[in-house]
C-alpha cells in the first residue's frame, strides 16, 4: 500500500510531501498526482519526506526528477529528507543525490530554507 500526503510549512512556505510504502508501478497515479499538485502550488521548496518509503521504482525516481525540472526553472528546490538506508543507496546508485540535496530529517530540510537561515547565507 502506498500513500502520498502533503502539508505546508507556514514558517518557510515549503511543502512537505510524505511518501509511505512501496513507490512501485501501482503507486504511480498517486505519486504523479502528488507531484503535479506540488508543482502547481509553486512552493519555495518541496521536501520529499521519505522516512516511510520502503521501495522506489525507477518510474518513481522519474516522477521526482520531473518535479525537480518543473520547479528548478523558477528557482525553487526539491530535497529529500529522511530516506531509509536502502532508499538512500538506491538514490545514490542512480546519482540522484547530485540533483537532490539529502537531509537526515524533514525538520533539518525545512530549517535550511527558513527565512533567517536564508538571510544569513545571503
Amino acid at each position: 500500500m502506498f500513500s502520498a500526503t502533503s502539508t505546508t510549512d507556514p514558517a518557510t512556505g515549503g511543502l512537505v510531501v510524505t511518501l509511505v510504502g512501496d513507490a512501485d508501478m501501482s503507486a504511480m497515479p498517486a505519486l504523479d498526482r502528488a507531484t503535479s499538485l506540488a508543482a502547481a502550488q509553486r512552493p519555495t521548496v518541496v521536501v520529499i519526506d521519505g522516512h516511510g518509503l520502503t521501495f522506489m521504482a525507477s518510474l518513481a525516481m522519474g516522477s521526482l526528477v520531473a518535479l525537480h525540472n518543473a520547479l528548478h526553472a523558477s528557482g525553487r528546490r526539491v530535497v529529500i529528507a529522511g530516506p531509509s538506508r536502502p532508499i538512500l543507496e538506491l538514490i545514490q546508485r542512480a546519482k540522484l543525490d547530485t540533483l537532490f540535496p539529502i537531509y537526515e530529517s524533514t525538520s533539518l530540510a525545512l530549517a535550511a530554507f527558513a527565512p533567517s537561515t536564508a538571510a544569513a547565507k545571503g
